[in-house]
């Protein structure tokens, strides 16, 4: 787990949020040239979408772990609809739309369960 997961994953900086939106960002569709600076890198559908559900179930994960502070997993709460809707465009045949329904559910049953808590 590279150090950015595990920072989202177990809260290591509970108080920088701005940790999710360079998770989300750079996942995909950009790399660290030799200078540091991001460039394009072309990626496959099948390895975005893979990418995707890492994020999703990442946040997921994290949002349900009861063991991290409230407001983290409120903050994943926040950001886990974003690889939820870009995998949703994805979407080209029925596996791929029934896997992201399944998702949909998964994550409003965990939502009903976090809401009760509060």
């Amino acid at each position: 787990m590279d150090a950015l997961h595990r920072k989202i994953r177990y809260a290591e900086e509970a108080d920088n949020p701005l940790l999710f939106s360079h998770f989300l960002s750079t996942h995909f569709n950009v790399e660290l040239d030799n200078t540091g600076t991001h460039e394009q890198c072309i990626v496959t559908k099948t390895e975005q979408r893979s990418c995707l559900l890492a994020q999703f179930e990442l946040l997921l994960v994290t949002l349900s772990d009861q063991s991290i502070p409230m407001h983290w997993r409120l903050q994943c709460l926040d950001h886990i609809n974003k690889p939820l809707f870009t995998l949703q465009r994805l979407v080209d045949d029925e596996n791929s739309a029934e896997q992201v329904r399944d998702l949909f559910t998964e994550l409003k049953m965990i939502n009903q369960s976090l809401l009760h808590r509060l």
